[in-house]
């Protein structure tokens, strides 16, 4: 699409401002509300010069907009994978039915597992903190349904068609094609931003329950494995470069 046709929401600058708000805000709240695990676990290592939480001050506040900005990119991550590996369901309807229920069960499966570990370590020790068994199970969820995808997606083998077929498209001077690829931009591009709001909040009720510098090491690098995968995405369809004509 021409540059000179991008709407005002299509810059990442606006895309992201409303993310980045949020994302202060529940910066805010994690650092500074007492039942909060980041709280805790930064007034456990209130002995380092400079790390005990003091009071709110507002000449802060700007600073605290740059961890907003950056929490809020950290927290679109699962959306980064889910976008890139969107191919999987291009062709979804033209697969045979054993490769579909395959699909579901692989989907399915890691929801299971996870609600039964989650019943299985309530019932054994029923005093430990529900919530925080809960944000581990979400957590799992989300990461291992990027990982479960980015598998499929190399058993597919057809992302560069898929990219292939899609620049001829998008490069076609048909009318009804180029107002049928900016309407499901976008959506895509709305949805996008919702969906990054969504995940904030996710990745914040997690962090809110895990009060564990090595545990939050783990969910951290764990959240942004799957996400450091697209660089090998991106990379196969660079050198693939050469088929497009």
């Amino acid at each position: 699409m021409n540059n000179k046709n991008l709407r005002f929401w299509e810059f990442y600058l606006v895309r992201y401002f409303v993310g980045t708000v949020v994302g202060t805000l529940l910066i805010l709240f994690l650092i500074y509300y007492p039942e909060s695990g980041i709280y805790k676990l930064i007034n456990k290592q209130a002995t380092l010069p400079g790390i005990k939480i003091s009071k709110f001050e507002m000449s802060y506040l700007w600073l605290f907009g740059f961890v907003g900005l950056a929490y809020c990119y950290l927290a679109s991550a699962p959306i980064l994978v889910f976008h890139s590996v969107r191919s999987i369901f291009s062709r979804f309807s033209e697969t045979s039915s054993r490769y579909k229920n395959l699909f579901k069960f692989s989907i399915i499966l890691p929801l299971i597992v996870v609600l039964l570990l989650l019943l299985l370590s309530y019932l054994k020790n029923p005093e430990r903190h529900t919530f925080f068994l809960l944000s581990i199970s979400v957590a799992s969820i989300i990461i291992g349904y990027q990982i479960i995808l980015i598998i499929f997606l190399i058993f597919r083998k057809n992302l560069f068609q898929f990219y292939k077929d899609l620049a001829t498209k998008r490069s076609d001077n048909d009318q009804i094609v180029s107002e049928y690829v900016e309407s499901y931009r976008h959506l895509r591009e709305h949805g996008n931003a919702f969906s990054i709001l969504l995940m904030e909040i996710i990745l914040c009720f997690i962090l809110y329950n895990i009060n564990s510098l090595s545990l939050l090491s783990i969910i951290l690098t764990f959240w942004i494995i799957p996400a450091g995968s697209v660089w090998v995405i991106g990379t196969y369809l660079e050198s693939k470069i050469h088929e497009l004509k």
